[in-house]
């Protein structure tokens, strides 16, 4: 079963339009109103997105240990449009205003809805779901197997107590798996929610 295993690396980009791009091997990064995009592809099957906004501090990663294999990769551009592809995945950028849809032979997988967004107080990223898509992951708690519509928190910390239900228990992952094949990593080392 092939999976998209998609990194998402300091998630506080705002809605932002294409300004220049550049590719070097499985590697393709993208000059934006906001900052900067790369996209990378780890494997034929596994892409990441690293959003580094102008002026921020990036933290560091505690998800890829090593640089990615070299890899067979093509990029093709259009007046709106960027396609970035290996053998197995394909991530479509629109340039104004950017957005980054996946594909996986020729099938949507996953496809940002709003994308990036950034406030005083929370960062984060919107994608669009099937109504039926499921989403499962994130670590341990009481919640059943569809974590769809929660907020959870991102940080370790037990609850002793629970009965029915608890949204933190113990070890907290920053993943989640979707019924429709694919996996989201989020590579952020900040507590958070």
């Amino acid at each position: 079963m092939a999976a998209l295993l998609l990194l998402l690396l300091s998630v506080s980009a705002a809605a932002a339009d294409y300004l220049s791009h550049q590719q070097s091997g499985n590697r393709l990064d993208i000059q934006t109103s906001e900052g900067a995009l790369t996209l990378t592809f780890q494997q034929a099957g596994a892409i990441e997105a690293h959003y580094q906004p102008k002026g921020v501090k990036q933290l560091p990663s505690y998800s890829i240990a090593a640089a990615p294999p070299p890899l067979t990769t093509a990029m093709t551009e259009s007046a709106g449009q960027l396609v970035f592809a290996s053998t197995e995945l394909e991530a479509r950028i629109d340039k104004s205003p950017l957005r980054i849809r996946y594909y996986r032979k020729g099938q949507l997988l996953l496809a940002e809805e709003k994308g990036a967004y950034a406030f005083e107080t929370v960062r984060g990223f919107r994608f669009h779901l099937d109504p039926d898509e499921k989403l499962m992951g994130t670590g341990e708690r009481v919640l059943g197997m569809n974590r769809r519509g929660h907020r959870l928190p991102l940080y370790n910390k037990p609850h002793y107590g629970y009965t029915t239900e608890s949204e933190q228990m113990y070890f907290s992952l920053p993943a989640v798996m979707s019924s429709h094949k694919y996996l989201l990593l989020f590579d952020n080392s900040a507590s958070g929610t």
